[in-house]
């Protein structure tokens, strides 16, 4: 598996990446231009909603995941929410939210 952490779409390189992760607080314009031209691709993100941050999956053209940030960070408001499933299978992969600095 090929994996790409990026913070613009720019920083694409030629090969495809299978999984692309970008920054906290990407906008959605960066990740509409990954998902036209990596449409295979598995994409990580969290973009701000009204304040919140909502972690985004998308795989396949949909949102594959529904997970607000927990934690109140300075930047955005937290959900309070620790029963948020923010887990992807496919196949021998899984991908999953890392828990934040207070082990949450």
């Amino acid at each position: 598996m090929r994996i790409s952490c990026v913070l613009t779409a720019r920083e694409l390189d030629a090969v495809p990446a299978d999984l692309i992760v970008f920054p906290d607080g990407v906008c959605r314009e960066e990740i509409e231009e990954v998902q036209s031209s990596c449409p295979d691709a598995i994409i990580v993100a969290a973009i701000v909603e009204n304040g919140r941050s909502r972690g985004v999956l998308l795989h396949g053209g949909q949102n594959r995941i529904d997970y607000l940030k927990v934690e109140t960070d300075g930047r955005t408001v937290g959900s309070g929410d620790h029963q948020q499933n923010s887990v992807y299978e496919l196949g021998d992969v899984c991908v999953h939210r890392c828990p934040d600095l207070h082990g949450r």
